[in-house]
């Protein structure tokens, strides 16, 4: 590992920390990203375990979303957290990561009505707080890869929810017996938390919904019940309010999200996540700061110095950053490993040329489409059109002699509807907007 140590740049963020009873070795957390590469029944694999020790070096891991019932599983290929046998999986990469000094938390995270059939197990269903389907499309491994519309939800009956607040209960069980330091319930990116939170999702009329009291209890409930297992201080939990994604609205986030915090905060969670949005509705740095005394990992489109100056400034006490924390050396390489794409043999690490910029600016014309087409480098800033996609729509030819350059085009008016992006077909300047730049191409 490079060190940072003695770099003014970083000091505030490879101080230690301790939140709730989850020490951080630095303030440097490796943010939650899927990487569809678990079995189709949610075990974790060899890669996966070797994927999470080469990030030890970051103060806390965040997993990847972790679904805690089969109804709760939503995309193919995510790991689930339902059984002694998932538990036992999860141990490896526990102790993976424990031997390298690190400290890891489970994201858990049940998606709702954002969900296919053929992405779940034959007995599952998908249910919300309400019968209103998603208006998006989603990739399955049907017939070699298809999108498919999200199923129409059910909606749940009152007597039906506690059991599947019962149901992260089991899971947060069984995610300690497996040795994670902490557990982080997922509330934000349109899943069922945020469905029952938002107006848009949640149109319920009994205690579950209608006046803000009762959209927020479900999140309210189920972390209670999560800390109940083994303290709120080794809980924490992550929300965005205002965030539109995978067809989230509410018609006044900054009510809601005031709401749940102030109902959250007397009850000692081990710390609040949340994500900037630049241009979104609610200045969510402040919003929790001011509504939750605990410490805040803070999120989203933040170079290294400008989260160092954030942390100094009290606007967080953590900074969530794409990979490992031997990354801030590279400002520029930070962003480009966002994220290593949906495949089960994806790269987990890469070596770079020599020549490679470090000026924040990569020089694909130089290097190509092979290169964007490795896991470590395609979400650099410009991204090589022909160098591979997984996205909506595959990317057009090269026009001759224009191989491997980067390529500017008119964002579409759904973008992102269908849930995954196409960076090769709209080029390098969206890649610079934070809904964007976590594309999944």
């Amino acid at each position: 590992m490079t060190s940072t140590d003695g770099d003014t740049r970083f000091v505030n963020l490879m101080t230690p920390a301790r939140f709730g009873r989850i020490e951080l070795r630095n303030r440097v957390v490796m943010a939650p990203m899927t990487r569809a590469r678990a079995t189709p029944d949610g075990a974790v694999t060899d890669i996966m375990v070797e994927y999470y020790r080469q990030r030890a070096g970051a103060g806390m891991i965040i997993t990847e979303g972790v679904y805690p019932s089969e109804d709760g599983k939503g995309y193919c290929r995510t790991p689930g957290l339902v059984s002694s046998d998932h538990a036992a999986g999860w141990r490896r990469v526990t102790e993976a990561v424990h031997a390298e000094g690190g400290t890891i938390v489970m994201q858990m995270m049940h998606v709702g009505r954002v969900a296919v059939a053929a992405n779940k197990a034959a007995n599952a269903e998908t249910i919300a707080p309400s019968a209103v389907a998603a208006r998006l499309r989603m990739y399955t491994d049907v017939d070699g890869g298809t999108m498919q519309p999200c199923d129409p939800p059910r909606a749940l009956d009152g007597d039906e929810i506690p059991a599947v607040i019962a149901d992260y209960v089991r899971s947060t069980e069984l995610a300690f017996e497996a040795g994670f330091d902490g557990v982080e319930l997922h509330g934000t990116s349109g899943y069922l938390p945020a469905q029952f939170l938002s107006t848009g999702t949640n149109h319920r009329d009994d205690d579950w919904g209608g006046s803000v009291a009762g959209r927020i209890r479900f999140f309210v409930e189920v972390a209670s019940a999560m800390a109940d297992v083994d303290g709120a201080d080794r809980i924490g939990f992550r929300i965005c309010p205002g965030n539109p994604y995978n067809d989230l609205h509410d018609d006044d986030p900054e009510e809601t999200f005031s709401a749940l915090l102030a109902a959250l905060d007397p009850l000692g969670f081990a710390y609040c996540h949340t994500l900037r949005l630049p241009t979104g509705p609610v200045d969510n740095e402040a919003l929790c700061r001011q509504g939750f005394s605990g410490p805040l990992i803070i999120n989203d489109s933040y170079e290294p110095a400008e989260a160092n100056q954030a942390l100094a400034e009290g606007r967080g006490d953590a900074q969530c950053v794409p990979d490992a924390v031997e990354l801030l050396q590279n400002a520029a390489l930070t962003r480009s490993r966002v994220l290593q794409g949906f495949r089960s043999d994806g790269c987990t690490d890469l070596p770079l040329p020599a020549a490679w910029s470090g000026g924040g600016v990569y020089d694909c014309n130089t290097y190509g489409t092979a290169y964007c087409a490795q896991s470590a480098i395609k979400k650099a800033c410009c991204y090589c059109e022909g160098g591979g996609s997984q996205g909506n729509a595959p990317a057009p030819p090269p026009a001759e002699g224009d191989e491997g350059k980067c390529v500017d085009k008119p964002l579409p008016g759904n973008w992102g509807a269908n849930g995954i992006y196409d960076c090769s077909t709209y080029g390098k300047t969206y890649c610079g907007q934070a809904v964007i730049k976590e594309a999944c191409c």
